[in-house]
């Protein structure tokens, strides 16, 4: 990652895993660095991820609920009733979770490369500023190499 003379850095996230230049935007994460030229940017999309951990929560309560249900039935075992309408509860309010709760992450896509990242704790109005940051100098750039 070699620098240009008149390079400055605009913002930092505050883990220090993104940053925008008037050049380029590093990632740096334990995975991996990445860079993209702001030249080279196509577009951006927000991202909204289901949380994979509510689907697995949501399965294995229903399968307890099933269970409960079964053996409900089979032995006629009313002891069991109140468990049952608990893990009923316990299911409905993991479904509930797992279809109004998202991640949202930010992709910028650009000619060379791929750049995502959360936004959990990113405010709107950053997510904004930093965007309009990032196509402002980008068009800078791309005037210079016209």
């Amino acid at each position: 990652m070699e620098s240009t003379e008149d390079e400055k850095i605009i913002m930092i996230s505050n883990d220090n895993s993104i940053t925008l230049t008037t050049h380029r935007i590093f990632q740096i994460t334990q995975e991996s660095n990445k860079e993209i030229l702001l030249k080279n940017i196509i577009s951006h999309e927000v991202i909204k991820k289901k949380m994979d951990y509510y689907k697995v929560l949501t399965c294995i309560f229903a399968l307890v609920t099933l269970y409960f249900y079964t053996e409900i039935e089979s032995n006629s075992n009313s002891a069991l009733l109140g468990v049952f309408w608990f893990s009923m509860l316990i299911t409905i309010i993991s479904a509930f979770f797992l279809f109004t709760s998202f991640k949202k992450s930010l992709r910028i896509t650009a000619y060379f490369g791929i750049i995502e990242f959360s936004l959990s704790e990113l405010k709107t109005e950053s997510l904004n500023d930093f965007l309009s940051k990032m196509y402002h100098y980008a068009e800078l750039r791309k005037k210079e190499t016209k």
